[in-house]
């Protein structure tokens, strides 16, 4: 198996350390990397920068080799037509260093501090050198978009806490509701409670201010009626005699009917043994009786059947009777045999 390429590591230009990040930037002139701590950049600028930002970023050698260059006269008649500002001088130039003089060193910073020049010569020295104004327009827009941002995200924060406080307050407010319905409906409670005791109140004194004369009045009204209102002790007897017959009799009366229940059972019984015993022997008896005497013309079967009955006489001989109701011979035998039961 062939071994992967590997990849060749990046390494800074300046501390001469691999870069293991994307915490990196390129030069667009001599194409070295450096880290964004080496070229004095801050994180939070890095982020803000675009594609055109970072692929027009220059390190510090580049910039100071082409700091002596002079400019083109077409470059030198449209630098002196541009119309700049007071205010503005300083805030270009204080941008021009920044992205110009991010990556210089410290001993640098200083002796440009030491030979600063007035207005007159930094603008006759702007316009000597050449500055990318690309660049600048870019850097210009980042840090407004920048400030933009950092404009949002406050305010977004002070969005967040005031809705947080008007959440609090809602809650409060709501609990603070409950508890005045609460308030109220004890002050109805108490209210009502007032007017019956101050109803009772009313009562009270008006039965202690009547005179004793009413007083003496009612005792005698209620002292002349006593046998009007009082019930006679023989009255009262004679109403527990009657309310004790009443009782007996009605136990009597439970006891009769439990009788007569039973006794009506048992009726039913004997008639259900006696249905059990009489029909089948009858019922064999008068078909064996029919089938003797029945006519084998077609005619004769539509007629209507005669109940015809068998009686076994002493002589042990069958006696035929025509023309007779079964049903009523079998109630009076019925009839007879509870006759017999009862007397028996």
């Amino acid at each position: 198996m062939e071994q992967k390429q590997q990849t060749p590591l990046k390494k800074c230009f300046k501390c001469k350390s691999i870069i293991e990040n994307r915490q990196f930037t390129i030069c667009s002139v001599c194409n070295n990397i450096y880290h964004i701590d080496c070229a004095n950049i801050t994180f939070a600028r890095f982020r803000i920068w675009t594609n055109e930002t970072k692929k027009s970023w220059r390190c510090f050698k580049c910039i100071k080799s082409k700091k002596n260059t002079v400019l083109s006269p077409s470059l030198e008649k449209d630098a002196v037509n541009i119309t700049i500002r007071k205010k503005r001088t300083d805030e270009t130039l204080e941008s021009n260093d920044m992205n110009a003089f991010d990556s210089e060193s410290p001993n640098s910073s200083a002796k440009t501090s030491q030979t600063l020049l007035p207005k007159e010569k930094l603008l006759a020295k702007s316009l000597s050198m050449e500055f990318p104004v690309e660049s600048l327009n870019n850097s210009f827009q980042s840090l407004e978009d920048l400030s933009h941002s950092l404009e949002l995200v406050n305010e977004l924060d002070i969005v967040s806490k005031q809705n947080m406080k008007i959440d609090d307050l809602q809650i409060k407010l709501k609990s603070c509701e409950s508890e005045l319905d609460g308030t109220i409906l004890e002050n109805n409670e108490l209210r009502r409670q007032v007017t019956k005791l101050t109803q009772e109140l009313l009562i009270m004194k008006n039965i202690c201010k009547t005179p004793q004369i009413v007083k003496k009045q009612r005792k005698s009204l209620s002292s002349s009626f006593p046998n009007n209102m009082t019930p006679d002790k023989t009255k009262t007897e004679q109403n527990f005699v009657l309310e004790n017959t009443i009782v007996k009799l009605q136990q009597n009366l439970k006891l009769a009917q439990e009788e007569v229940s039973n006794l009506c059972t048992k009726i039913e019984s004997l008639e259900k043994q006696l249905k059990d015993k009489i029909t089948p022997k009858t019922d064999l008896e008068l078909n064996n009786c029919t089938k003797n005497h029945v006519h084998k013309d077609t005619k004769s079967l539509h007629k209507p059947l005669k109940h015809k009955l068998c009686i076994l006489t002493s002589d042990k001989r069958y006696k035929i009777l025509q023309n007779v109701n079964r049903n009523h011979v079998l109630s009076q035998y019925e009839f007879v045999t509870l006759l017999l039961q009862m007397l028996g």
